[in-house]
Formats: C-alpha cells, sequence, structure tokens
C-alpha cells in the first residue's frame, strides 16, 4: 500500500514539473513574439520621447528633451538662448558659450536678467550638469508655464554631453553687476 502512495506521489510530483515546464516555455514563446514584451534584464517600465531618449521618472507632458545633436543645431541659430540652471559657481566653473545662468534654487535673483534679456519668440534651450540632474527640466517647465516663453526646451545630458561633443565653453559671467 506504501509502494502504491509512493508511486503516485512520484507520478504528481512528475506531472506538476511538466506542467510548470510547459507553461514556462508558452510564456516564453508568447513574450519573445509579443510586440509588447516584456525585457529580460534591466528596467522593465521605460518610456521613451519621440527622439528615443528614456524619460526620467519626473518627465511630465510637456516637457521637451532634446538631444546634444538637436542642441549643438539650435546652437547655431540667432534665436536659441541656452540657459544653465546650476549654482553659479558650477557656472563660471565652466558653462556652454554664450550661456545666460538661471539657477533654478535661487530663481527670483536671477529672472529679472532672463525677462530682460530673452525675447519672448527665442528658442531656449536649459540645461544643467548632466542627464540626471532634474534642475533644468523644472526650470524648462517654469519659463514655459510662469514665464509664457512657448519654446522651451531640455538638453538631455546636460553640460557634461556638451563637453563630449567638443562644443564650445566659456568661464565667463553673463551679467553686469
Amino acid at each position: 500500500m506504501d509502494r502504491i502512495k509512493d508511486v503516485s506521489r512520484y507520478k504528481i510530483i512528475f506531472q506538476s514539473l511538466v506542467l510548470i515546464a510547459v507553461s514556462l516555455a508558452i510564456g516564453l514563446v508568447v513574450n519573445i513574439l509579443s510586440p509588447n514584451s516584456i525585457a529580460w534584464v534591466g528596467t522593465w517600465k521605460v518610456a521613451f520621447d519621440s527622439t528615443g531618449i528614456v524619460k526620467p521618472s519626473y518627465f511630465e507632458e510637456g516637457d521637451t528633451l532634446i538631444t546634444i545633436d538637436e542642441a549643438i543645431a539650435m546652437y547655431q541659430s540667432d534665436r536659441t538662448v541656452f540657459i544653465d540652471a546650476r549654482y553659479p559657481e558650477e557656472f563660471l566653473e565652466g558653462h556652454i558659450e554664450g550661456a545666460l545662468i538661471l539657477p533654478f534654487e535661487e530663481y527670483d535673483a536671477y529672472i529679472g536678467y532672463i525677462r530682460r534679456l530673452v525675447p519672448r519668440d527665442a528658442a531656449i534651450v536649459a540645461y544643467c550638469g548632466e542627464d540626471d540632474c532634474d534642475l533644468s527640466l523644472y526650470l524648462a517647465r517654469v519659463l514655459r508655464q510662469d514665464e509664457g516663453y512657448p519654446e522651451v526646451y531640455t538638453l538631455h545630458g546636460g553640460f557634461v554631453a556638451w563637453l563630449d561633443a567638443d562644443m564650445p565653453v566659456s568661464d565667463e559671467w553673463p551679467y553686469d553687476n
């Protein structure tokens, strides 16, 4: 009697393992063939914008990230103004040549310069240190929503991407004191 129970127990375990294996195989095939497949490794929930840039978690509707190549093309336009969102100390260590400074953390102290120097029809590119810096994205929102600048972008990769592209930099202060 015990031997029959042992055989039944082994048969149930074997059938369960076969069922699990078949289920896994079907799941893997469906995932491979699905246009909305789940990633095998890495972050599963990743959102991209139209340029293929990974949107940060704090990205909102209306935010516009641009690549370094787009920023370089805009830099050559007379109507584009670059605005650095970093602290003055970082700005003085080096910034995009011709950029203005509007530290997000010291907004009220600097916004008067921007209002005076940047025309409403200018294209603005906000940037900060690198791609994980959120200050430029927040600054771009404020310039668009509160200050009424309609064309405001955020440089993905920030000043580090600018340096990596070997583009012009400066350590000059842009405002009269």
